[in-house]
């Protein structure tokens, strides 16, 4: 018998290692343990032996593929003639099958979920950053019926198994953060939003929607006092004297905001907060503007359309180069059909999907461009779009890598699952469409005295600003300043509001609200963007 001993070792191990993680000796790290199942490496050792030719792949093709018939013919088998016989060795034969899938199927899920994590911890928000063991524990999961999660596998794919299991197991652990994420959001009121938020996520959601680090003060005390006078307003021991697990979800009244709006400003004199004091109604914008900038953080999506690197399962060599190198061509790939299939759209449909994504437009603010009646209408067209760009990308990638045709099943579920993926990296390419045109603007047209008004408002808090801190050189006051930076912005507005209607060959003014989406993405732009003030103002 003619085996080859390190081939037929390497799969010997592959289906009767089972898994498990833990903690290094010093905790700093975690560790892939090993260890053999005997009753599966005594079985693989007489499998191997009997057909030492066959790979690794063809023993994991020929254990789904029976696990699966088996999975179908149940029935069939409980009602021959041979009765328990029969469906006694239907049963062992299923669960070795199951087993020994799960075992080849378990090192994949820890690639898999070290490749989710390593990108999870990659991004500045800290709420994606899920553990390891997390990830892990997501993806074994799934592999406990193989059955069911390879059930439309095509066998004549010529595509590796472990690579779509890694791809199919990626997905999963994706789509279980996202929605754990979205379940996160929205199950809780404005309320109970508040309430849940730490100090550090309440910052972290502030910073990026655009607020100044020297107003951060105003909002972290607004919130703290909210939290602090919520318990008052609805203790969680009732008058009756019952526990209460059901805390208000109603807005504010006038009575409570003033409630907090007055515990606010005796904070402020008690902390010498450099701060005017604040009525109900700003206490409201306040926590407003919380609530948006949290609901904003919690629902962005952490899995753009763009490489982060793939890690290895085996040292880097000349074929994990090779794979890299073919994997960055599919997402050019994938790129260049997404915006191909987008430029081919009728100019309108490009611009208000753009306007819809780049600015944050609300869909019943297309309805005048799009010429139609109903919300819903705008809704439909856009998703319709993004759908159909979606099933080109598709079929692009079934024809080109895969050579297969796709179904119009598969292309359905496709675009069910995968959605949000178009959406993404749509979004990002009007986001920059956007960021163009300003950095144009502020590149070519405003002059170097002009940028140094927006360095100085922007650096020190916009309408905070102090008369002595802010230019003793000229002598100018901070309301003289101030006014100057709103003029300025609004020449910013007006020119960047004339050439999207000019690139886009769209006339803006027949929404009436587009000039309050222009000022929020330039306020935006400019609080993010300091930096190109600096290198553009000499």
């Amino acid at each position: 018998m003619n085996i080859n001993i390190p081939d037929a070792e390497q799969i010997i191990k592959r289906f009767s290692m089972c898994i498990y993680l833990r903690d290094s000796h010093r905790g700093a790290e975690t560790i892939l343990v090993q260890a053999y199942n005997p009753t599966l490496k005594a079985l693989m050792e007489d499998l191997v032996g009997s057909d030492p030719d066959a790979s690794e792949e063809d023993w994991i093709r020929s254990f789904l593929k029976g696990l699966i018939l088996s999975t179908k013919n149940y029935h069939t088998f409980l009602l021959c003639p041979a009765g328990i016989s029969v469906t006694f060795i239907h049963i062992i034969f299923s669960s070795l099958c199951q087993k020994l899938i799960f075992s080849y199927l378990q090192l994949i899920c820890f690639y898999a979920a070290r490749q989710i994590s390593y990108k999870l911890k990659k991004s500045p928000n800290v709420q994606l950053h899920y553990p390891l063991e997390e990830c892990f524990i997501i993806a074994c999961e799934a592999t406990i019926n193989p059955a069911k999660l390879f059930k439309k596998f095509d066998f004549s794919f010529n595509c590796p198994f472990h690579r779509y299991a890694r791809t199919t197991l990626c997905n999963i652990i994706q789509n279980r953060v996202v929605r754990d994420l979205k379940l996160k959001s929205v199950k809780f009121s404005d309320n109970g939003l508040l309430r849940q938020l730490s100090k550090r996520e309440l910052e972290i959601a502030l910073t990026e929607y655009g607020i100044h680090r020297k107003d951060l003060k105003n909002y972290r005390l607004a919130w703290q006092v909210f939290k602090d006078l919520f318990e008052e307003f609805y203790p969680s021991i009732s008058s009756d004297g019952f526990r209460t697990n059901n805390p208000s979800t109603k807005a504010l009244n006038n009575q409570q905001l003033s409630q907090i709006a007055a515990r606010y400003n005796q904070q402020l004199r008690r902390l010498e907060f450099e701060i005017k004091a604040v009525t109900g109604q700003e206490i409201k914008k306040l926590l407003a503007t919380c609530v948006q900038a949290a609901r904003a953080s919690q629902n962005k999506r952490w899995v753009p359309l763009e490489e982060h690197g793939e890690i290895q399962d085996t040292a880097s060599n000349s074929f994990a180069s090779l794979i890299r190198e073919e994997r960055s061509k599919e997402l050019i790939q994938f790129k260049e059909t997404i915006l191909q299939q987008f430029k081919s759209l009728d100019q309108i449909a490009q611009a208000c999907l753009m306007l819809w994504l780049g600015l944050d437009m609300n869909q019943s603010d297309l309805m005048v461009f799009l010429k139609v009646e109903k919300q819903y209408q705008v809704s439909r067209q856009l998703q319709s779009h993004q759908k159909n760009i979606l099933k080109a990308v598709t079929k692009s990638y079934a024809q080109n890598y895969l050579s297969k045709t796709m179904t119009q099943q598969e292309l359905n579920q496709i675009c069910k699952n995968k959605l949000d993926d178009i959406k993404e990296y749509l979004t990002i390419y009007s986001q920059n469409f956007f960021s163009q045109i300003l950095d144009k603007i502020l590149s070519e047209t405003i002059s170097p005295e002009e940028k140094n008004i927006l360095i100085k408002v922007l650096n020190y808090g916009g309408e905070s600003i102090q008369v002595c801190s802010i230019d003793e050189k000229t002598s100018a006051s901070a309301s003289d300043i101030h006014s100057n930076f709103l003029t300025i912005k609004h020449k910013i507005q007006l020119m960047f509001k004339a050439l999207i209607d000019k690139k886009m060959s769209i006339n803006l003014e027949e929404s009436s609200s587009t000039d309050k989406y222009l000022a929020i993405f330039i306020d935006r732009w400019l609080q993010q963007n300091r930096a190109t003030l600096y290198e553009t103002r000499s």
